[in-house]
């Protein structure tokens, strides 16, 4: 009888401790869902007028106002750092004639950098490779989802990201596509021999979608722009044999020339024609990578002219 008792008493206590670790577990559901939750076009619009309220210049509003740009820029920092004074959407502006949107976003790679498919992980969304499948299916519902747990978003994130979803890109003349200095000094993969798609590699990710925006948008012309000059050790090696892990910046920019070749597109070789170099790079940048106001005078000039030379041909 005692043991019927004790036994009972035992069943009851784990039954209450299952109860308890189910609550927790739904407790925990239920606010991972809410942080997930993606934002909508109401949302993001509340969100660009509180930033507009507090000062915060708004390029995309630009998009907004007129969805058919003739230029997109895709990139990472070196084109979305600026937004306010001298942008590369006004230098292209300048130098073309052409409508520019920029949908470029700093700390952005080419590949996938969430190697683990971690759930936690929410900057993958607008590296090169996922930011195309949403160009090219008109979804940006992945980019609206991750945006609020963003460890690199910054004011024009959420602005460029409704601008993008409001552009008609089967009226996009020109996509730039300015990747691979941070690809190079993050220490990622250049290329898999055996995988030549693979979107865990700097090659993988541009053949995937450069053949994919070809293939949707067979009337847009893609201009590939090469890595940056950039300086982030003070040693006496030149940035261009600096090897961080997967070959140097030359050996990216060789990669890209043969891309170039391979789908018969245009490459503005930045990295040496810019101006920026070993002796100049300290004074022409905030902090050995992203450029000051001279130094972004000097590369907008260079990429403006450049793509006026390509327009006109």
């Amino acid at each position: 009888m005692l043991e019927q008792q004790e036994h009972g008493q035992t069943s009851h206590r784990m039954q209450w401790i299952l109860a308890a670790l189910i609550t927790v577990l739904l407790l925990i559901g239920c606010c991972f869902a809410s942080r997930m939750q993606p934002a909508n076009e109401q949302d993001l619009m509340a969100q660009t007028r509180l930033m507009e309220v507090q000062g915060e210049p708004c390029e995309a509003e630009v998009a907004m106002l007129d969805p058919e740009a003739e230029l997109v820029i895709l990139g990472d920092s070196i084109m979305a750092k600026e937004r306010e004074y001298r942008t590369m959407a006004s230098y292209l502006m300048e130098a073309t004639g052409l409508k520019v949107y920029n949908a470029a976003f700093g700390g952005s790679c080419a590949q996938k950098t969430n190697r683990e498919d971690r759930s936690s992980y929410h900057e993958d969304s607008l590296n090169l490779y996922a930011l195309q499948e949403a160009i090219c299916s008109n979804d940006y519902g992945v980019q609206l989802a991750d945006l609020p747990n963003n460890a690199y978003q910054t004011g024009y994130f959420a602005r460029t990201i409704l601008g993008l979803s409001r552009l008609d890109f089967t009226k996009v003349r020109y996509l730039i596509i300015e990747h691979g200095t941070n690809d190079c000094i993050a220490g990622l993969p250049l290329s898999d021999p055996g995988d030549p798609y693979s979107v865990l590699t700097f090659e993988g990710a541009m053949r995937l979608s450069i053949e994919h925006l070809q293939q949707t948008y067979p009337g847009m012309q893609i201009i590939l722009v090469s890595p940056t000059y950039c300086k982030l050790t003070d040693t006496k090696e030149p940035f261009t044999e600096t090897d961080f892990g997967y070959g140097t910046v030359e050996d990216f920019y060789a990669l890209e020339q043969r891309l170039a070749a391979e789908y018969d597109l245009p490459l503005i070789d930045v990295l040496h024609g810019a101006g920026i170099n070993e002796e100049n790079v300290k004074e022409l940048t905030e902090d050995g990578l992203h450029l000051n106001a001279e130094g972004r005078d000097l590369y907008g000039t260079y990429l403006g002219a450049e793509v006026a030379k390509l327009i006109t041909k």
